[in-house]
């Protein structure tokens, strides 16, 4: 771990040898000259760009750069599309990296070592932090430092049959998220009520990712639990933090009351198999399954599949915890920590931390939720359906993905904890609930021993 650390501190430090000596500089002076540091962002940069939706996605990217071009004509940007998520770990070994990379905002803390610190040179081209959505700020660092710019704003809502809802006789949850009425116990009683098998067909309350961090964390904070203290004695409080456990408790109940299907797609393939997985497997997700956990990414697919069945469906917040908190996440850019043009790799990234990065990326034709907080309410990114405030009867409640922005809270344990104590908390969370819900293990036994290794690894990691 000591030499990891070394060998990443010396990258860092050869990355941004100029900016290093204007630090030391004002070190002996005691002036500040790092507010005389000039950036110069000029050249050619290489952009390596996972390309996952075709023609549409060289479009938003060629958007960017044109309109980054136009701000920073000295800059030559070479996109480079790939059809399959590289490993930049091998690439670096084999100097086939690019200067900048397109990463999941979670994976800042696994490649932090190949990262620039970008918030060296947010004070240099105009960024401020605070104009940031806070959450997704926070997604795109590892213990506080920037290494990676999110570009979207991805927050967890619930997409849902709204057919189902109204058969059953029940208020849109829409009108009620409006009144403040759409809380975590109404929530459980419509999945009671959702579930049914009759004559008249058949349905299950919700399917929820309860191994993903972005699901499970706030269900840990939201009862007032307190599951990691940096600067404490004891930093990972799982089992003896009686708040924690009861936010578990609540996933696990959900499951074992057969009105919530345990779902693993796009998780993990280690994840072990549920009696509520294996009950409710074949049931349909548009027309049998009523509330779905989604972001904003899945937003137009799963609506098109709704329509192309027929069903009438909206979105909504998650619901409230006692103490709200939902999870966020996004993809981002990062810049390589051995690239020979710093300035212009960091400010490509930081490019999309303005409006007109933000415009120019997720333009027209994107529809990706912005991640600053000027851009938000704008009507720009609600796409590709109506939006419920200009038609109330076809419309879609876009504002699910950025209402009471003070829940969010980033859904990585990386972006508060060591990576080494991260990677213990995700391990275990995959199976806890499929293992408990089995009967194959035991909740605060389980809860008791990641506790003990998550802690040995946040020690392990400050030494």
């Amino acid at each position: 771990m000591f030499v990891r650390r070394i060998v990443r501190i010396v990258a860092s430090v050869l990355a941004v040898f100029a900016l290093a000596l204007c630090f030391a500089s004002c070190a002996k002076s005691g002036t500040s000259e790092i507010d005389r540091y000039v950036p110069r962002p000029e050249g050619k940069i290489r952009l390596q760009f996972y390309l996952s939706n075709g023609e549409k996605g060289k479009r938003h990217i060629n958007n960017w750069l044109n309109e980054f071009n136009v701000r920073y004509p000295d800059v030559s940007v070479e996109a480079e599309y790939t059809s399959i998520d590289l490993d930049y770990s091998v690439a670096v070994k084999a100097k086939t990296v690019g200067d900048v990379i397109n990463i999941g905002a979670d994976n800042a803390a696994y490649f932090e070592e190949y990262l620039l610190r970008l918030d060296a040179w947010t004070p240099f081209y105009g960024i401020d932090p605070d104009e940031v959505i806070p959450s997704i700020y926070k997604a795109g660092t590892v213990e506080g430092k920037l290494y990676a710019v999110p570009y979207e704003f991805d927050r967890v809502a619930l997409r849902y049959n709204r057919d189902a809802v109204k058969a059953a006789g029940l208020e849109d949850p829409v009108k009620l998220d409006a009144k403040g009425e759409w809380t975590w116990e109404v929530f459980k009683d419509y999945c009671q009520r959702l579930t049914r098998e009759d004559e008249n067909g058949r349905s299950v309350g919700c399917s929820l990712k309860l191994g993903q961090g972005t699901v499970y964390l706030p269900f840990m904070e939201g009862f007032g639990g307190q599951w990691y203290d940096q600067f404490g004695d004891q930093h990972i409080r799982f089992a003896s933090d009686e708040k924690v456990v009861y936010g578990i408790e609540e996933m696990i109940s959900l499951v074992e009351s057969n009105v919530c299907r345990f779902d693993n797609a796009g998780i993990s393939s280690r994840i072990k198999e549920t009696e509520s997985r294996k009950a409710f497997e074949d049931y349909d997700p548009e027309t049998e399954t009523v509330f779905l956990d989604t972001d904003f990414r899945g937003f137009a697919s799963a609506g098109n599949s709704y329509e192309t069945k027929g069903a009438d469906w909206d979105v909504v917040s998650m619901p409230a915890f006692p103490v709200k908190r939902v999870g966020v996440n996004s993809l981002a850019f990062a810049a390589y920590s051995g690239t020979r043009n710093a300035d212009a790799a960091a400010a490509l990234c930081l490019s999309l931390f303005t409006e007109w990065g933000q415009r120019s990326f997720n333009g027209p034709e994107s529809g990706l939720v912005p991640n600053l907080k000027a851009l938000v309410e704008e009507d720009y990114w609600r796409l590709p359906f109506p939006d419920s405030k200009t038609d109330p009867v076809n419309g879609k409640n876009y504002d699910a993905f950025t209402s009471y922005p003070e829940a969010d809270i980033c859904g990585f344990e990386q972006c508060r904890i060591p990576t080494e104590a991260a990677d213990v908390i995700r391990e275990y969370m995959l199976n806890l609930v499929p293992d408990v819900v089995n009967g194959s293990k035991d909740l605060h036994e389980t809860l008791s021993k990641l506790e003990r290794e998550a802690n040995a690894a946040f020690e392990a990691s400050n030494n």
